[in-house]
């Protein structure tokens, strides 16, 4: 601002204040004046309606303008409220799962948010419904926008909880909704309503909607249902899964989700109904909806789509980051199912429609099997097209089974370590959503330890057991015979009697894993070498580890054996 300012009596004038943000330094930090938490309580009966809760709020900082004029000074309040973004999305046009496959890992790129109590979340959902940006012209008052409705979709993390072991009752149903606009807050002002019908007769069973309770400034989602013919509330939640101690962007933005557990609707695995869904939006300045949609069907315990991975303490949304494992599932019936990636913590962007232009949060990407199996190059300054298992190592490149070594080399000549050969088991397996023990399994492998987490994976679902003496042992290399019993308890240790006569003569009925190394003959994943050896004790080099990965999954795919859809 100007160093001095005159201003004659009767004189208007403005000034410039310019204030400087280091965006590296914000921090979501509270107004040391503000309440951390509020409840809301019933005036009438004095009841708690919703017991305390942490509250919404953006981080501000606020000064003053000192204005002088000999002895009397103006004090003129400054106030500014910024907040970091993200600038995620999901690279590529479209997602492709590899032929003969039912998931493929999905690639984050850009620039996360992770920093002062801010962390970038993504919401990733099977697409419903996309509704056209209506002219502002035609609606009582331009800003009712934030209503009109962009993309919706429906998630559940069901067949998640399922792939990990856990009870899939417990699953919660979430939808997905984004805006032609940005609102300011969610209130009564501008609501929100998803109709869920389970029985299939064309009439919401239960209703989720968008409301404020009073005195309370945190907006919820209250779940109506019909009691004896008339719609009451059953439950609430609060909007976006959280409550305000962790950040979910719900203001000045124009993404929302709404979820719900599922045996709140009576949806269990056992009944696994096919529901149908419609969203509608509406603000007390119009007189009917701004949008809504024709009925959408989801199955919440078999969806066309669905998502494993790195997820965040929310559940059924993951951490927006570059390294987040996020691995999509597609079911063979899918057709030309779509998938809706919300990333709640990017910046506006464009929404005027113009020339394509959607905003930076939605996202609506196709999702395609791919007709041919035929990799992409790896790209390894060490494997050329011709070399030994090239089309093999491509394959996994393909699908980031593996990514190489930093300096852009893959050294198919080397080893493969044991601790490699986990993560190659784990990222095989889809990267399934698991939480690695505390406590190691094995004395030699520190939960801070490269591969850890997949180690640990890898003995949960006995595949490994270690050796005698609590070890591990990852940077021994993986042996050929002792691989054999790796891919032979992937595959889900299938029923197989091994022939009277070896298949190879250094192989004899007596030997240990002599079934394992039969069996992967038998699949045709191993033909030896061309003296009729096997030569077990070897160990095994990273180029025929690829070609080992390779050609299981083909044999897994074939008896569909594997225990990891």
């Amino acid at each position: 601002m100007p160093s001095s300012i005159t201003v004659q009596p009767g004189e208007k004038k403005n000034f410039q204040v310019k204030v400087t943000i280091d965006p590296a330094r914000l921090e979501k930090t509270m107004d040391p004046a503000m309440e951390k938490t509020q409840s809301s309580i019933d005036v009438n009966t004095g009841k708690t309606v919703v017991p305390e809760q942490a509250r919404q709020f953006i981080a501000s900082e606020s000064g003053r303008i000192k204005l002088a004029e000999g002895d009397q000074t103006l004090r003129v309040p400054l106030h500014a409220a910024p907040k970091p973004v993200s600038t995620m999305k999901v690279a590529g046009n479209n997602v492709q799962v590899p032929a003969g496959s039912s998931q493929t890992r999905v690639t984050l790129e850009g620039t996360e948010l992770n920093q002062g109590g801010y962390r970038s979340l993504l919401g990733a959902f099977e697409w419903g419904a996309s509704v056209n940006r209506v002219n502002p012209s035609n609606l009582w008052v331009s800003s009712d926008m934030k209503a009109n409705l962009q993309h919706v979709g429906a998630s559940s993390n069901a067949p998640a909880l399922k792939e990990a072991g856990k009870d899939p009752n417990e699953g919660m149903l979430s939808f997905g909704i984004s805006t032609w606009r940005n609102w300011d807050v969610i209130s009564e002002e501008n609501t929100f309503t998803v109709n869920i019908d389970t029985d299939g007769n064309n009439r919401a069973d239960y209703v989720l909607k968008t409301d404020r309770s009073a005195g309370l400034d945190f907006p919820i989602v209250r779940l109506m249902g019909y009691k004896n013919g008339s719609l009451e509330q059953l439950a609430y939640y609060p909007l976006n899964g959280a409550w305000g101690d962790t950040d979910t962007n719900m203001m000045d933005t124009n993404t929302l989700i709404m979820s719900v557990p599922l045996k709140d609707l009576g949806l269990t695995a056992e009944n696994a109904p096919q529901i149908r869904y419609s969203v509608e939006s509406i603000t007390q300045y119009e007189w009917e909806n701004v949008s809504q949609t024709d009925w959408i069907t989801y199955s919440p315990f078999a969806p066309k789509v669905w998502f494993s991975g790195t997820e965040s303490s929310i559940p059924g949304i993951f951490a927006d980051a570059p390294t987040t494992e996020l691995t999509l599932h597609r079911a063979s019936d899918a057709g030309s199912a779509k998938a809706l990636f919300l990333h709640l913590h990017n910046g506006t962007g464009d929404l005027s429609g113009s020339q394509g232009a959607s905003g930076e949060r939605a996202q609506v990407l196709p999702v395609s099997e791919q007709s041919t199996e035929s990799p992409s190059a790896p790209r390894f300054m060490d494997v050329k097209e011709g070399d030994m298992f090239y089309t093999e190592i491509a394959w996994l490149a393909q699908r980031r089974i593996t990514t190489g070594y930093p300096d852009g080399s893959f050294r198919p000549a080397e080893n493969t370590s044991r601790a490699a050969m986990a993560a190659y088991f784990y990222r095989l397996a889809g990267s399934p959503q698991f939480t690695a023990p505390s406590t190691p399994t094995f004395k030699d492998v520190a939960p801070g330890d490269q591969f850890y987490k997949e180690i640990e994976w890898f003995a949960a679902q006995r595949l490994t057991t270690g050796y005698a003496d609590g070890t591990f042992r990852p940077q021994d290399a993986v042996n050929r015979d002792a691989m054999a019993a790796f891919f032979y308890r992937y595959a889900g240790s299938p029923a197989f009697t091994a022939p009277d006569k070896p298949t190879f003569k250094d192989v004899a009925p007596n030997s240990m894993f002599y079934r394992e190394i039969e069996w992967l003959a038998a699949q045709k994943v191993t033909t030896g070498w061309p003296d009729q050896t096997y030569r077990p004790l070897e160990p095994i080099h990273r180029d025929a580890m690829a070609a080992f990965c390779t050609a299981t999954t083909r044999a897994c795919s074939r008896l569909r054996a594997s225990p990891f859809p």
